[in-house]
């Protein structure tokens, strides 16, 4: 297969995955009873410095005004898999995770010490019973919880995901 094939492969392969989800959310959002996905008002989880506060699956996480987005782990991760320029690299102990800068990927954060936590605990965000996801946009970043407890947090081109004991980022 020369590399004009593989490419239309590829391209067709892609239309068909991305079809493909097109036609699972407009069915999702037609039929009652299937599981959606919720975009709630940041608004009541901002304090008065412009930071937003909030607890997803146990992780309680912030997002700065300028989109900095963290979460602290209830639990530290055993492992965080980074992924750097194509490489995977296993980080172990991760007791916090953040996306501050365009420049470097989501990364451990060792130096937290609760810093994405309000004192008392932040107001917990779960999704509801009709939705797979609730999500918190703010500032340019996004973090979402699914049914399943997974937190996925994204921001200035990165991303991180926390999955009970382990960590994913790139």
């Amino acid at each position: 297969m020369n590399i004009h094939q593989r490419r239309c492969a590829m391209q067709v392969r892609s239309a068909v995955v991305t079809g493909g989800a097109v036609i699972a959310g407009l069915f999702a959002s037609l039929v009652p009873g299937v599981a959606h996905a919720d975009f709630i008002d940041p608004a009541p989880y901002v304090d008065a410095n412009g930071v937003a506060w909030f607890s997803m699956a146990g992780n309680n996480c912030s997002i700065t005004p300028n989109g900095v987005v963290g979460c602290d782990l209830p639990t530290p991760a055993s492992i965080m898999s980074m992924t750097i320029a194509g490489m995977t690299i296993p980080v172990p102990y991760v007791p916090a995770v953040a996306i501050d800068t365009a420049y470097f990927p989501s990364h451990p954060q060792w130096s937290s010490n609760g810093s994405h936590t309000q004192q008392g605990g932040n107001p917990a965000i779960v999704p509801g019973v009709d939705q797979y996801t609730t999500s918190v946009y703010y500032a340019g970043a996004t973090c979402t919880v699914s049914v399943r407890n997974d937190v996925v947090c994204s921001g200035m081109s990165h991303e991180f995901r926390v999955a009970g004991l382990q960590a994913y980022g790139n």
